[in-house]
């Protein structure tokens, strides 16, 4: 009976997750190129001038963090113009108010592995036996 309950359990939890945000190197993301252009913050001679030049080539400065989505990033580029990546899967999750980048690697907490930084806690213990369970959390619900 042990058993049928802990595959009962494991189906559940493996038929509910949404797997693909295990995967640590996100898809080709969507760019899109704003045309919007402040002053750059170098003094060096525009080399991206040339129109015949594919802007989404220029280099990207930094990323603008407060522009962050669920599944959005802003860069800023080298030549003063933006660029947004659209993903298809969400690449940030909402840690008090800030979107934090997704890091489904496992991390080791005493007996357990768990996810390093998502909306969710899944915890696998190290080794599974009959009084170890898997862990699924995620707000005030959880699932053991």
């Amino acid at each position: 009976m042990k058993y049928i309950c802990l595959v009962l359990a494991l189906t559940i939890i493996f038929t509910s997750v949404n797997w693909d945000v295990f995967i640590t190197k996100a898809d080709e993301p969507v760019v899109e190129t704003i045309e919007e252009n402040d002053e750059p913050e170098t003094d060096e001679q525009d080399i991206f001038e040339n129109e015949e030049i594919d802007r989404s080539l220029v280099p990207i400065d930094y990323e603008i963090v407060e522009k962050r989505t669920e599944n959005e990033k802003h860069f800023r580029k080298i030549d003063g113009t933006y660029e947004v990546a659209i993903y298809n899967q969400a690449v940030h999750y909402l840690n008090n108010g800030k979107w934090e980048d997704i890091d489904n690697s496992l991390v080791q907490n005493k007996d357990e592995l768990e996810t390093k930084a998502n909306k969710f806690k899944l915890k696998f213990p190290k080794e599974l036996d009959g009084s170890k369970q898997i862990k699924l959390k995620m707000a005030d619900y959880s699932i053991e």
